[in-house]
């Protein structure tokens, strides 16, 4: 809603005191579960809402003994301290105003409820109610509040209404839209102030830890379970799971390191508990780390399959598990298409592979056979200057050969077609052997 649609705050913008009012009999009807709001504190006991809250005495305190009353303040005083909701309440609405009243032009899209309505979700006492009940609890300090003011004189932030409109009189916002818009944030608010979304899901595994069925027992190293170890493989899980839950209807990165350091065990540790979930159908990998030199690296995200436990199904955003299943069918086709894709160039290779031995092959008897070929050539150069060498002498030579070796000649004869040696290489050849043996004598021809 812009800023002109809101009511302006009223002139006094002072913050008057007045008491804690009671809750007027027309919201505890609409709420059935407040009786009473003794805690709904007013604006102008800020000073004494943020100490820690003084120990009421009950009824048989004064049958204690001494040493009863030392030992339970201690107790006490050892337990961490809650902030009171109405001192929450009040101090997440005085930082929503402050930023609302900081905001720029540039800015006015943003909800007027959402620092609100985020310093609410971190209280212990809300963080678990149904938006209904909290959007009760809420609007029944907002009327009380404005009771206080009443009762001293004094006009809310935004001025009084009058139909009674305490959200337009505390944030300048009309009921009817204020009260869609806050369980809207309140359902999509997932990250509460102080804690990242691995400490959240420490801290729900650790309310409902996820256990494993005994069948992990004989395959995974479990610690005892009367111990609740933080340390091993049940552990990991119920983290994913829950940190599922934290983030919604989205994919997850877990980085092995930041993991590690919530659990306090090594990033290979975690890498081994990712792998392990993985195999055994807890966790989907859905997108694969893929480094870049330039610094825009992408890490891995994953699934968890929420529908394995009911305590995560019914706390996770609608469509979780809807989606784990949609990303686990898409990432086996994926797998199926990348197996299928590597098997075609298996083949690709293969066929590659053979082709080229084909062609070396063919490369290989070609070059054998211009070498000899080559060798051919030379060969023949070689009885070619033999002959014109002894040309005088070659009739004399063939008729001596002829008397020597009949078979041969009449062979050579028939293979080669005649006895004239320019003409028959295969006789030059021969009858060249067997003048350089000695078995011929050229100075008998001459």
């Amino acid at each position: 809603m812009s800023k002109q649609a809101r009511r302006q705050p009223a002139q006094d913008g002072t913050l008057p005191g007045s008491k804690a009012a009671d809750v007027p009999q027309s919201v505890t009807d609409k709420n059935p579960e407040i009786v009473t709001l003794r805690n709904t504190h007013t604006l102008d006991t800020l000073d004494i809402l943020r100490k820690p809250p003084r120990l009421c005495q009950t009824a048989g305190d004064e049958d204690q003994s001494a040493e009863d009353r030392i030992a339970k303040k201690s107790a006490a005083t050892q337990a961490p301290t809650i902030t009171p909701l109405g001192t929450a309440m009040v101090d997440a609405y005085q930082a929503n105003k402050e930023e609302v009243e900081e905001r720029n032009s540039q800015e006015e899209w943003k909800s007027c409820l959402l620092r609100f309505a985020r310093a609410l979700k971190g209280h212990p006492e809300l963080s678990s109610l149904k938006p209904a009940k909290v959007l009760g609890l809420v609007e029944a300090h907002l009327c009380s509040w404005t009771k206080g003011w009443a009762a001293k004189g004094s006009q809310p932030p935004y001025g009084r209404s009058s139909k009674g409109d305490n959200w337009l009189e505390w944030f300048g916002i009309e009921r009817a839209d204020a009260r869609v818009e806050f369980v809207e944030l309140w359902q999509k608010i997932r990250f509460v102030p102080g804690s990242g979304p691995l400490e959240q899901a420490r801290d729900a595994n650790r309310k409902c830890r996820l256990l494993l069925p005994d069948s992990a027992r004989d395959i995974r190293p479990l610690d005892d379970p009367k111990l609740r170890s933080e340390k091993d493989y049940e552990f990991f899980v119920g983290l994913a799971g829950w940190l599922q839950v934290t983030l919604g209807d989205k994919d997850m990165g877990m980085s092995c390191r930041a993991v590690g350091l919530v659990m306090g065990v090594s990033p290979m540790t975690i890498s081994r508990f990712t792998r392990w979930a993985i195999e055994d159908g807890y966790v989907r990998h859905v997108r694969q780390h893929a480094f870049r030199s330039s610094g825009r690296s992408l890490a891995a995200e994953y699934r968890f399959n929420t529908g394995m436990w009911p305590a995560l199904g019914d706390k996770a955003q609608k469509g979780t598990t809807a989606s784990f299943l949609a990303a686990s069918e898409r990432v086996s086709k994926q797998a199926a298409e990348l197996r299928h894709e590597q098997e075609l160039q298996s083949q690709q290779e293969t066929k590659r592979r053979e082709e080229a031995a084909q062609a070396e092959a063919e490369r290989q008897q070609k070059a054998a056979a211009e070498e000899k070929a080559e060798e051919r050539a030379k060969e023949e150069a070689g009885l070619r200057a033999w002959l014109a060498e002894h040309a005088p002498e070659l009739p004399e030579l063939v008729k001596r050969f002829q008397k020597q070796w009949p078979p041969d000649f009449k062979l050579y004869q028939v293979s080669a077609g005649g006895e004239d040696p320019t003409k028959n290489l295969s006789f030059a050849a021969e009858l060249r052997n067997v003048v350089t043996s000695g078995k011929l004598s050229v100075e008998v021809a001459a």
